[in-house]
C-alpha cells in the first residue's frame, strides 16, 4: 500500500512541476514576444543621468557585470521595459560595448553589430 500512496505522491508532484515549468514558459513568451508600447518622452532624467554616468564608469572600469546591471535598471525603469526583456537587450548591448572596447581594428569593431537588431 505504501508504493501505491507514494508512486501517487511522485505523479502529483511532477504534475504540478509540469504546471509551473509550462506557466513559467507561457509567462516568459509573452513579456518577450508580445509587443508593447511605451513614452519613450516620459522618464526621470537626472535618474537616467545618473545611471549613464554609471554604466560609463563600468565600462571604462570594464566591470561587465556592473554595465549588464546598469542598464537593465535603466531600461526597466525609466522606459518601462519588462523584467526579462530589458535583461536580454541589457545583456546584448553590453556583450557588443565589450567587443567593441576590445577592438582594433575595423573588423574587430563590425564583430560589435553581428546580431545587434534581433532583440532591439
Amino acid at each position: 500500500m505504501t508504493t501505491k500512496s507514494h508512486r501517487f505522491r511522485k505523479r502529483a508532484v511532477l504534475k504540478v512541476l509540469l504546471i509551473a515549468v509550462l506557466a513559467l514558459v507561457v509567462w516568459v513568451a509573452y513579456y518577450l514576444f508580445l509587443p508593447r508600447t511605451t513614452q519613450l518622452r516620459e522618464f526621470n532624467p537626472d535618474e537616467v543621468a545618473r545611471l549613464e554616468t554609471a554604466m560609463w564608469r563600468s565600462y571604462y572600469d570594464r566591470r561587465r557585470v556592473s554595465l549588464f546591471l546598469e542598464l537593465a535598471e535603466l531600461l526597466r525603469t525609466q522606459y518601462r521595459m519588462p523584467l526579462i526583456r530589458s535583461n536580454l537587450v541589457a545583456f546584448y548591448a553590453a556583450k557588443a560595448a565589450f567587443v567593441f572596447k576590445e577592438g582594433k581594428q575595423r573588423s574587430d569593431y563590425r564583430k560589435s553589430l553581428a546580431g545587434s537588431g534581433e532583440f532591439l
